[in-house]
């Protein structure tokens, strides 16, 4: 499987740049959380959430539990309909890997599908990550 994400939770060095946010749907986050705690503590939910949920499909996918796996990644899915704007290429890939999952017949059959969705998850936990330590807008 590929690179795990970090377990103290940084994605670079200090001082790195930040990435863009293009994956989360700000504004219509501020609309339902328009108090700056209150949509960080639920960015840094979601944050959590995806790690613990990445956890358990990497715990499926070694047991070789294909419809566990698939439970995560439906999982993750909502919480990226959530956070990121319609039409937003990660739910497609989330829904791609799901049903690449549950038709496997070999873990090895769906490894370049997870390779890819792991990468794009590692982009939205970076972005995640940015945006609870970028300063609220006024």
């Amino acid at each position: 499987m590929s690179v795990p994400f970090p377990p103290d939770g940084r994605v670079g060095p200090p001082g790195h740049a930040l990435p863009s946010l293009a994956m989360l749907d700000l504004p219509r986050l501020r609309g339902i959380c328009p108090d700056a705690s209150q949509l960080n503590r639920l960015l840094l939910l979601a944050r959590e959430q995806l790690h613990a949920d990445l956890t358990r499909m990497r715990a499926a996918l070694e047991r070789g539990d294909a419809v566990a796996a698939a439970e995560r990644i439906h999982h993750i899915k909502g919480a990226a309909c959530m956070l990121c704007p319609t039409g937003d290429g990660l739910l497609g890939q989330l829904d791609a890997a799901r049903a690449a999952t549950l038709a496997c017949t070999t873990m090895r059959d769906i490894g370049p599908v997870l390779a890819d969705l792991e990468k794009s998850l590692r982009s939205f936990d970076a972005q995640l990550q940015a945006a609870i330590r970028a300063k609220p807008e006024p």
